[in-house]
Formats: structure tokens, sequence, C-alpha cells
């Protein structure tokens, strides 16, 4: 869980010099609620929505990395992706998921 907060340290310098940052978790909704709140107090946006298999990561619309994960396999396999075209289009589809997630609270 160390490393969420070492993200969290980077993503909350990143928004400080003005850069969007958004968040869709997604897994099942049992989430590490201190981490989830941590996040929120520096004004990352989150939300949920239940994906699994793969993550999105996408810079400025530049490059874009895909993570593919499986229960089937030990490892997940990493694509880094430097194309502007492709990474636009991940850009529009990271937005358009971003439409349907669900606003991500902290249980009170």
């Amino acid at each position: 869980m160390r490393d969420k907060f070492v993200t969290l340290h980077h993503l909350a310098k990143a928004r400080q010099n003005g850069v969007d940052v958004r968040i869709i978790s997604n897994g099942t909704k049992d989430k590490a609620w201190t981490v989830v709140e941590a996040y929120l107090e520096k004004g990352i946006l989150l939300k949920y929505l239940p994906l699994e298999n793969f993550s999105l990561m996408v810079a400025d619309e530049k490059e874009c990395k895909i993570t593919l994960k499986s229960k089937e396999y030990s490892q997940k396999f990493n694509i880094h992706v430097k194309d502007k075209a492709l990474a636009q289009a991940m850009h529009s589809y990271y937005l358009s998921l971003w439409k349907k997630a669900e606003v991500l609270k902290v249980p009170r």
C-alpha cells in the first residue's frame, strides 16, 4: 500500500502544477478507504467503474500505457504507446468511461 502513497505524492504535485488528474478505480468496491480518503483530500478526482483485465493511463494525449492483467497469469503485461493518434483515441475512450463511472465516496 505504501506505493499508492508514493504515487499520491507525485499526482498531487502534478495537480498543483495544473495537470488534470483523474483516476477510475476498477475491480471491486471493496477499497482501501484510507488510501481513497488521502487521494480525495489532495483533490484527486476519483470515480469507480468495475472494469477487469486492464488499466489505462493517458498522458497529455501524446502517450499512454495499457496494462493487461489476468488472474490466470502471475505478471501484468504493459504496453507503452507513444503513437499520438492512438494516445488521443485512448484519451477519448478514457473520457467516455469517466462519464459512465460513479463518483467514489468514502463510506461514513
